[in-house]
């Protein structure tokens, strides 16, 4: 397994082209704390993507086989942290389907390396920033699985905008109950507030998620 410092920089070079994959693997080898590994086609990368790390993908376009977009398309699955920039001589028809499919950016060849080291560095903070709102999902997801059953069908109830006789009657128990239950998931939450509580279910399962939804979907 590789250590989180590696997953940060892993760059990928994926070209047909001999001359254009070693000379963009001599410059990008320069980058401070960049690994750089390099593939000759698009089917050598997908025979071996599933092993990789995540990272960023440098991709060309019009490759022999599969080429970029099917690279792209078949690689999406399997790599959530994974920001493609697309590379090739193409139209802007070609950059506006790259980015609906899911491309990072796409940028024409021949790359001016300074566009190109200013991209991958978005692409490299882009990937960070995916793997820090993935971290803060689960450590939301955590806190909330603290909550016993009953408590996330309460918490999902004030979610729908429900009052506590409203929730009681949904339940079958009293409104007393709901309060002292609206208290437990406050102190187990470490919440001062409802707002706050959900926050972390939006944090853990996005603006329309329910606590019981979400833990039986995870």
């Amino acid at each position: 397994m590789s250590t989180a410092r590696q997953l940060k920089r892993n760059l990928y070079i994926v070209d047909d082209d001999d001359a254009v994959r070693h000379s963009l693997a001599r410059l990008l080898g320069r980058i401070s704390d960049c690994l750089v590994q390099c593939f000759a086609s698009g089917s050598e990368f997908l025979a071996r993507s599933p092993a990789l790390a995540e990272g960023v993908l440098l991709l060309d376009l019009n490759m022999r086989g599969h080429n970029g977009m099917a690279v792209l398309c078949e690689v999406q699955p399997q790599h959530k942290y994974l920001p493609i920039i697309l590379t090739g001589h193409g139209t802007v028809g070609h950059s506006v389907n790259a980015m609906k499919a899911g491309a990072f950016d796409f940028l024409e060849k021949p790359c001016d390396p300074v566009l190109l080291l200013d991209c991958l560095a978005r692409g490299f903070e882009a990937r960070a920033l995916m793997c820090q709102a993935e971290n803060g999902r689960k450590e939301a997801q955590l806190r909330l699985a603290v909550l016993s059953p009953r408590e996330a069908q309460v918490l999902d109830a004030l979610l729908d905008g429900l009052i506590n006789k409203q929730i009681a009657h949904r339940l079958g128990i009293s409104a007393r109950t709901i309060e002292v239950y609206r208290a437990n998931i406050l102190r187990k939450l470490l919440a001062k507030t409802l707002a706050q509580a959900f926050h972390l279910v939006f944090a853990a399962y996005g603006p329309d998620g329910r606590v019981c939804r979400g833990a039986a979907n995870g």
